[in-house]
């Protein structure tokens, strides 16, 4: 009895099945099917590019950022030297704009000069860091140490 519905059910409307579908249309029709299809494909697989370029980008800025930190902490540690050598009575002050360090102070020992200046040299290699001397006036050196 069910098979009678379901035969019944799909042999109602004769004139529907027994038309004759174009073939030309067939062929128009599965080539648009065709054309979506591998567009689809495409789509997909450029959005997976996207994406897994997108992760590439995420992983090398964070390489890049924990370089630049490794290098801030190299370049702090070697100014921190440079305070380490200084007497309290060298310091004339210390400033701190836009993350950069700024020593002034003044000595009358050259020695001591020339350490700084050994120690800003091995910082200057890595491009972080300068010394200016701003006067010599009766053996008494002003230097300026900056860090960029």
């Amino acid at each position: 009895m069910k098979n009678e519905k379901i035969l019944n059910f799909f042999y109602e409307d004769e004139k529907f099945y027994n038309k004759e579908i174009d073939k030309g249309k067939l062929i128009i029709i599965s080539i648009i099917v065709f054309t979506i299809v591998i567009n689809l494909n495409k789509f997909y697989k450029t959005q997976k590019l996207e994406e897994h370029v997108t992760e590439r980008k995420s992983v090398l800025n964070c390489i890049e950022q924990n370089k630049e930190t490794s290098n801030i902490k190299q370049t702090t540690s070697k100014l921190s030297s440079i305070l380490n050598l200084m007497d309290a009575s060298e310091l004339k002050s210390v400033e701190m704009k836009n993350k950069k360090l700024k020593f002034k102070g003044e000595t009358n020992d050259f020695e001591k000069i020339k350490n700084y200046l050994d120690i800003v040299k091995e910082i200057e290699n890595t491009k972080e860091a300068n010394i200016d001397f701003i006067n010599n006036n009766e053996n008494i050196y002003e230097f300026e140490i900056s860090s960029f």
